[in-house]
């Protein structure tokens, strides 16, 4: 690597140290985290841990902590669930953090995911059989 490369990796490697260190303790749920959205709640913090703990640089602990935050009280799986959140992320959090960690919670996840979209396919094909939007 070339020195200016090797700079700008230690200052990211500071970065991703600092910001992961102010995300030790998932905060108390009233605070208006959203539990299970990979973009602004503990489903993506726990991708951060996770990911970091794989490469040798932090604690699949605190991925678990993360991931138990982001499934506390269950997870969605209605209309608003996709992607971003909702049965989807924690799965895919779940995925990329702790693989093979928590087989049971994978598959009862992915067994919602499927009745999830086969419910989204039917509405789907509803709607184009009565030429509607």
């Amino acid at each position: 690597m070339r020195p200016a490369a090797v700079t700008g990796t230690r200052a990211l490697a500071a970065v991703a140290d600092s910001l992961t260190g102010k995300l030790v303790v998932p905060p108390p749920a009233e605070e208006g985290w959203r539990r299970q959205s990979l973009s602004k709640g503990a489903a993506g913090v726990a991708i951060l841990h996770g990911v970091r703990a794989q490469n040798g640089q932090g604690s699949l602990a605190l991925a678990h902590t993360w991931l138990r935050r982001a499934a506390a009280g269950g997870v969605t799986d209605g209309s608003r669930a996709g992607l971003w959140f909702g049965a989807p992320a924690v799965a895919f959090a779940i995925a990329a953090s702790a693989p093979r960690h928590y087989p049971e919670a994978s598959l009862a996840l992915k067994s919602l995911i499927s009745d999830m979209t086969r419910a989204r396919l039917r509405a789907a094909h509803a709607r184009i059989d009565a030429a509607a939007r």
